[in-house]
């Protein structure tokens, strides 16, 4: 039994790569059915996201992992010549167990303990639990990994500010604008999680203007009645705010100062032909900075070669955000590494333990089938004997329980010593070496597991 988790990310990937690997929410089950087709998994979970698409595995025998990325690809329907081994990971139980545990407390993230990603992890159990592709291993393995998080922000102090991709948009957009925040009008594309943060920082930046475009009007209501209560109103008094349908983006854009778009679609919201068709004068009266958030992009990037357009993608959040933080938390981060580790060798033992399961039940049946072999040509010549029914009966009886004694005996002691092991190496290469010595499965792998 292993874990794996298969994957890429914004540190082995590029936009336009990661563009190529996405999933929406609607796809997702259909991705999960598709890879436990693979008679080695036994269950799955795929996390996807923006900055990252990984699929969790528990695999009930060896995986080909060549076949298993070479079924992405074709999953995806990818021809282009991409070089796997340099973009695509491959993580094996305690090294995959850390990694998620990371990845849930944000300490993975582009944005160092991002907030949002535990709720990305959430929405990813659930959509496999859903898909009835989760079981014990990974139910175990992913209440881990959103205990260990919770854990984390509970008692680690990031002080920082910016705890989001939609912060971070804000922040660029701050200092990109030619204008005070103040006087600025904006416009948001999207009302997922992502939106929302981007509009929590607004707002606390009080902008002269806010338009929240969506396709479904009814979220981006919900998105402004979330911050707008009757007692929260005067808080926001300065800044005006419309709710409109996606269909006037070109308008809105073509006015305001800066967008940030974050919102789910395989196209372009905004295509450069159809923009410049829709630019009064085939320019725009002032400098408009635009944030695209979104995986696949929302923004055609052709967009940012129109005269007074900077456009910026997730990618560049990243240069704008990312190392200065890491040094100036380097405590929090050496913190959170060591929960993390804790929490990881905990996991760890629990599946080494429920790892050998499988192996006792083969171990104690071929002991079984070999003894009852033997006993039952005694036991058949009873039944040609001269003795008595009765006696037959009895002997047979005491045949049974002489039989049980002995695979007691020839199975407990190696049983209780693997068990007992503290070292899961030592539990691996004891119960590969059983298995060989017993010609229970290639012996192969009895090298293997003891260099």
């Amino acid at each position: 039994m292993n874990i794996l988790a298969v994957g890429l990310n914004y540190k082995t990937s590029d936009i336009k790569t990661r563009e190529t690997f996405s999933l929406t929410k609607d796809n997702v089950s259909n991705a999960i059915f598709n890879f436990m087709k693979f008679p080695e998994i036994l269950e799955c979970v795929i996390i996807s996201t923006c900055n990252r698409f990984e699929i969790y595995i528990a695999a009930g025998g060896q995986l080909n992992e060549d076949n298993f990325i070479r079924a992405i690809f074709n999953y995806f329907n990818i021809n282009e010549d991409f070089e796997a081994e340099n973009i695509f990971y491959i993580l094996k139980n305690k090294n995959a167990v850390t990694h998620l545990l990371s990845v849930s407390c944000g300490l993975d993230s582009m944005i160092l303990g991002e907030d949002q990603i535990l709720g990305q992890v959430k929405s990813a159990y659930s959509a496999a639990v859903k898909a009835d592709s989760t079981s014990a291993i990974l139910n175990k393995l992913f209440h881990c990994a959103i205990r260990t998080a919770k854990k984390i922000k509970t008692e680690i102090n990031l002080t920082h500010k910016v705890r989001s991709i939609g912060a971070a948009a804000i922040n660029l957009i701050c200092k990109e604008l030619k204008i005070p925040i103040n006087e600025a009008e904006i416009v948001l594309i999207g009302a997922g999680e992502i939106a929302e943060a981007a509009f929590k920082n607004l707002l606390n930046l009080k902008p002269k203007k806010i338009s929240i475009l969506n396709r479904t009007i009814e979220n981006a209501e919900k998105l402004y009645l979330k911050y707008f209560k009757e007692n929260q109103k005067a808080e926001y008094k300065n800044t005006s705010i419309e709710i409109l349908p996606l269909d006037n983006i070109y308008c809105k854009i073509d006015t305001a100062d800066a967008a940030i778009s974050a919102a789910g679609t395989q196209n372009y919201i905004v295509d450069y032909g159809t923009y410049k068709k829709n630019l009064k004068n085939n320019k725009l009266k002032k400098p408009l900075v635009i944030t695209d958030l979104g995986i696949p992009r929302n923004i055609d990037p052709a967009i940012g070669t129109i005269e007074n357009i900077s456009l910026f993608n997730i990618d560049d959040i990243k240069k704008n955000n990312g190392s200065s933080l890491e040094n100036e938390l380097t405590n929090e981060i050496v913190n959170m590494k060591k929960i993390i580790e804790t929490e990881s060798e905990s996991f760890i033992e629990w599946f080494d333990k429920i790892s050998i399961m499988p192996f006792i039940a083969n171990f104690r049946s071929m002991v079984e089938k070999i003894v009852t072999s033997q006993t039952r040509r005694f036991s058949d010549k009873l039944n040609n004997s001269d003795i008595s029914e009765e006696t037959a009966a009895e002997l047979k009886k005491s045949l049974r329980a002489c039989a049980t004694a002995i695979i007691n005996q020839l199975t407990a002691p190696a049983i209780t010593k693997i068990r007992n092991c503290s070292n899961s190496k030592d539990i691996s290469k004891c119960v590969k070496t059983i298995e060989c010595v017993l010609d229970m499965n290639d012996c192969s792998k009895c090298k293997t597991a003891n260099k």
